[in-house]
């Protein structure tokens, strides 16, 4: 029997740990995505309102109930920088920050 047990005993996988925060940054990447492909004017208030209305409709049913959170609490935000024309990318890195910010207060 060998004295040094590691040898025998294979490592543990760590399982990584994914916070709320890193779950909501998912959702906001994918739900810029959706929104970007099914807007025709991002200029036009209204329909950045009504693809963000809908945007949860397109979503996995598993996410649901979180894009809807997601939609409540950032949907002005959110229109304010599609509106004002930022890339998807830039929407992302400004809601990303906004909840690296609230999950850090």
């Amino acid at each position: 029997m060998p004295d040094d047990l590691d040898s025998v005993v294979p490592p543990t996988v760590a399982t990584p740990v994914v916070s709320v925060a890193d779950q909501e940054c998912e959702l906001c990447e994918f739900a810029m995505t959706v929104i970007y492909n099914v807007l025709g004017d991002r200029r036009n208030e209204e329909a950045v309102k009504e693809a963000l209305d809908n945007l949860c409709n397109k979503m996995p049913q598993s996410v649901n109930a979180q894009c809807v959170k997601f939609v409540d609490e950032y949907s002005e935000q959110v229109i304010d920088y599609i509106t004002h024309n930022l890339p998807p990318e830039q929407v992302t890195e400004a809601i990303n920050g906004v909840l690296q910010h609230k999950f850090l207060a």
